[in-house]
């Protein structure tokens, strides 16, 4: 696991790549984004909001973290396809002191 500190708006957050093949449970998981490949090709999509982007979103009221890659790849793409977990970023705002304790981000999600 490889972590890193970044600036997320006003706050410090602690990022770690994880590189296991299976996902923590799902209560942890607030989105999904992924790569999406074809031919040996990268697809980005361009995201008013965003900007040049790998697809991806928050996931849905009883949505899996499965059911939502294939539903913003396809909603932001166009495509669709087999999925491969390659791994997850936790993101760690134990350290965050701008965290709001009653908002709606986990103090430590995926």
């Amino acid at each position: 696991m490889t972590g890193t500190y970044v600036k997320w708006g006003e706050a410090r957050v602690k990022l770690t790549w994880c590189d296991v093949a299976q996902l923590p449970s799902i209560e942890r998981i607030t989105s999904v984004h992924g790569f999406c490949f074809k031919d040996d090709r990268l697809m980005l999509v361009n995201l008013n909001h965003r900007g040049w982007d790998f697809p991806g979103g928050h996931i849905e009221e009883g949505e899996t973290p499965e059911e939502c890659m294939k539903r913003e790849a396809y909603e932001e793409g166009y495509v669709s396809g087999r999925l491969t977990l390659l791994g997850h970023i936790t993101v760690d705002h134990h350290e965050n002191p701008v965290w709001d304790e009653n908002g709606h981000i986990l103090k430590l999600g995926i």
